[in-house]
């Protein structure tokens, strides 16, 4: 006899929405349709497993209307993030400032986030350099840092940290994962096996959407590709599979040049932002420049519309246009009658520019 002969010789037709006992396991829990539509049910199977079977319409019902951010519209509530780069552009950095952005409720590139516990697992750096980067005016006291917890990371002790946390109170959080290959030491043919590398992201994604927490995971980007967003990390192509969401970060070597940060996923499109980083600062520079001279003169004419007239050091500091740009872009916007300046006072008597329009 089929499967299908099987479940056809239950009440009513349909043995899988019967209330009678199942041929394949125990006996069913729920009805089956009572003319507004399925309803939910569960079962176990033989193995004793049991099964939740959800109508769709009672996952509309059990979902938030709006989906839930940890950062808005580019980092999601939980479930599994990476976040990829080469080495020594500053993955770290970019990452410390999104925890201590996260641990304060605070914006993170000009966004909005949901407060939570930080846990920093470390196995990517000595103490006193994650120290130096992570320094700033204000107190941490829900960030977290373990350091290297054991020789290789294991899925046991991702769920008793983030269970431990929900226990002191902690509904929600991130765990930072610093990186992958330090913590889970992974030979090279096994980073490219979905075996091994797969397995490991795709349990971590599990365990996030259980505990509702965000686990993020630091990768490194294949040393020489011309591939594009999250084709670029290292290793299987569950990399790009696994993840929720996927940040690619690109930094120039020049550290005083802004960043490039891409952002794909489950979500809605998202425009690549110019991020200046350093340990003290994370701005946001709005989303990708087409680095021509009207679009950098516009960005000037921003900065000065705020009516404040400004030196050439203090626009180049609020626009991260070199100095040297700056003043060749001032000159053409006087010559166009946008700009202009007067002599200030004081050692040097610098020039203090401001729009026309704000004269």
């Amino acid at each position: 006899m089929s499967l299908s002969d099987e479940n056809s010789n239950a009440e009513g037709g349909n043995g899988f929405l019967s209330s009678t006992p199942s041929p394949l396991g125990e006996e069913t829990k729920g009805g089956g349709s009572d003319g507004n539509g399925s309803l939910s049910f569960s079962f176990k199977t033989p193995k004793g497993l049991n099964i939740e079977m959800q109508s769709l319409e009672d996952i509309f019902a059990a979902v938030p209307e709006e989906r839930e951010w940890t950062v808005d519209g580019i980092l999601p509530k939980c479930g599994l993030a990476v976040v990829g780069g080469r080495h020594k552009r500053g993955k770290s950095t970019l990452v410390i400032h999104l925890a201590k952005s996260v641990e304060a409720g605070e914006v993170f590139l000009d966004r909005e986030t949901k407060k939570g516990a930080v846990v920093y697992v470390n196995y990517e750096m000595a103490l006193d350099y994650f120290a130096s980067l992570s320094k700033g005016e204000s107190v941490h006291r829900n960030f977290y840092v373990i350091d290297h917890p054991e020789s290789r990371l294991t899925m046991d002790t991702v769920a008793a940290v983030i269970g431990e946390l929900k226990k002191r109170g902690f509904e929600t959080g991130m765990l930072i994962i610093d990186s992958f290959r330090g913590a889970f030491k992974l030979r090279a043919e096994q980073e490219n096996q979905s075996g091994e590398a797969g397995m490991i992201l795709r349990s971590l994604q599990e365990i996030g959407v259980k505990t509702g927490w965000l686990i993020l995971v630091i990768h490194h980007h294949k040393k020489n590709t011309d591939a594009e967003g999250a084709d670029k990390l290292s290793g299987t192509s569950d990399f790009g599979a696994a993840p929720d969401v996927i940040w690619t970060w690109s930094r120039p070597a020049d550290h005083l040049k802004p960043g490039l940060l891409e952002i794909e996923g489950r979500m809605p499109p998202v425009e690549p932002l110019q991020v200046q980083l350093s340990p003290e600062k994370c701005v946001s520079l709005g989303a990708k420049q087409d680095g021509s001279e009207e679009n950098e003169k516009q960005r000037i004419l921003d900065a000065l519309a705020k009516g404040k007239p400004l030196t050439g050091k203090e626009i180049s500091d609020a626009t991260i246009i070199p100095y040297s740009t700056v003043k060749k872009r001032l000159n053409s916007l006087k010559d166009e009658g946008r700009a202009t300046f007067d002599i200030g006072t004081g050692k040097g008597s610098p020039q203090l520019w401001y729009s026309v329009t704000c004269q």
